[in-house]
């Protein structure tokens, strides 16, 4: 092992470790005891689906209860004006002053959202109680803004963490903390689910069944995410014996964003909710709560149709049609027989369509799956399909980064010996 594959498992551990951490430091003013009384007892499938999302930190309303969401949503945000506003798509494509400039507007929305949604959070738990106990016993404007300042804190510091585990560790270190925060999760989950077993609400079939699905989505998940589209590519300016190769496309390009963007952009406003109840107590408020509920089936199909839409977007964004028909071009690559230029960047839009209607009805099936069965069961199975689709997607990228290195190992190595036999 290198040191350079040293340092970034040392890297991917040490990160780890420090969100872990991180997620055990109980917000100063809030009662964190009587926090996971209420997340144990309770049956909210949007409090579990937000605390799945942050590894329990919510259950113990610690310092990285906001998690990743607020930056999430700010890059669905300037992701979606860099599409549709001329503007932004062209500050987009003004080069890398352009993407530090993007970069800079995404934190200052990662600091509004943060702010909105922490005094959101903590507005709603001033007013509830539970078993007779305030959550928040001291609600002067002190502890209230050294609490906001703590989840506001967290939030960054999670989007520090994610960004250097993207530069020194194997893969995007926003899914792995994603990933992280879902393993850790999980044994809470299954431990319900057996305790539901042993009280008689589910049976031998009806647990079968459940391992039955996760299996075959696991196995569906992995056949896709290995799956990739090539196009064939002629260099006219090479040698004839070199002419050929592939422009390859994964099968499902968008990755785990989609489904991710689709819930985060569908909670956000119902987190919103009991900041703006404090300023109306408009009938329009309730009906937001109800409709945005994971329990409503509105609520899915809304989850569906922007998981569907967001996956062609997000298609779009990665294959980036004009930029590749202009970089084949420079290149002197052709795809087939086609003319370099606007054909080509024609084809690669089509091609982009197509893949983003496949990616979308193969997310919205791994979606869709897992809330049937828990309407047939009457569980709450319904982000089970997107927390199987990350982990797959993430371990299969985490392992092709892992191999790379590997593969630099080896080479090093036989370089090395090379040189030392001819010395």
């Amino acid at each position: 092992m290198s040191k350079e594959l040293f340092f970034r498992l040392l890297w991917i551990v040490a990160a780890i470790a420090f969100y872990r951490f991180g997620s055990h430091v109980p917000v100063y003013g809030v009662d964190h005891k009587l926090m996971s009384e209420f997340f144990a007892s309770s049956t909210n499938e949007m409090l579990s689906v937000y605390n799945l999302l942050s590894g329990g930190s919510i259950s113990r309303m610690s310092v990285l209860s906001l998690g990743i969401t607020p930056f999430i949503t700010a890059s669905i945000f300037v992701q979606i004006a860099t599409l549709v506003s001329p503007k932004w798509k062209g500050i987009k494509e003004s080069g890398p002053t352009g993407i530090r400039m993007l970069n800079l507007r995404i934190r200052l929305i990662t600091l509004m959202i943060s702010v909105f949604m922490s005094v959101s959070l903590l507005i709603y738990l001033k007013g509830q109680t539970f078993n007779s106990k305030a959550f928040i016993t001291d609600t002067s404007w002190l502890i209230m803004v050294a609490a906001t300042c703590c989840l506001m804190s967290g939030s960054f510091i999670l989007l520090w963490l994610s960004e250097k585990l993207t530069v020194h560790g194997l893969g995007n270190g926003m899914s792995m903390l994603i990933v992280c925060a879902i393993i850790s999760s999980l044994p809470q989950v299954g431990a319900s689910m057996f305790l539901g077993y042993s009280q008689g609400l589910m049976n031998n079939l009806d647990l079968s069944l459940v391992a039955g699905v996760i299996i075959g989505l696991f196995f569906i998940s992995l056949v896709v995410e290995r799956t990739r589209r090539h196009l064939p590519l002629t260099y006219v300016t090479r040698d004839s014996k070199d002419r050929d190769s592939t422009l390859p496309f994964k099968a499902n390009a968008c990755g785990i964003m989609p489904p991710v963007f689709a819930n985060m952009l569908l909670l956000f406003p119902v987190s919103l909710v009991p900041l703006l109840s404090t300023v109306t107590d408009s009938e329009y408020l309730t009906t937001i709560t109800v409709s945005l509920s994971p329990d409503n089936h509105w609520f899915m199909a809304l989850i569906l149709c922007t998981t569907f839409i967001f996956s062609i977007l997000y298609v779009f964004v990665v294959i980036r049609p004009k930029e590749t028909a202009l970089k084949l071009e420079s290149n002197s690559a052709m795809i087939g027989t086609l003319l370099p230029g606007l054909e080509t960047e024609m084809y690669l839009k089509r091609v982009s369509l197509s893949m983003g209607a496949i990616a979308g009805v193969y997310l919205v099936l791994m979606t869709l799956i897992p809330y049937m069965l828990g309407i047939y069961l009457d569980q709450q199975l319904g982000f089970l399909g997107t927390t199987i689709l990350i982990l797959v997607s993430v371990s299969v990228d985490f392992k092709k980064n892992l191999d790379t290195q590997l593969s630099k190992v080896r080479y090093k190595n036989a370089a090395t010996a090379i040189n030392e036999k001819f010395q």
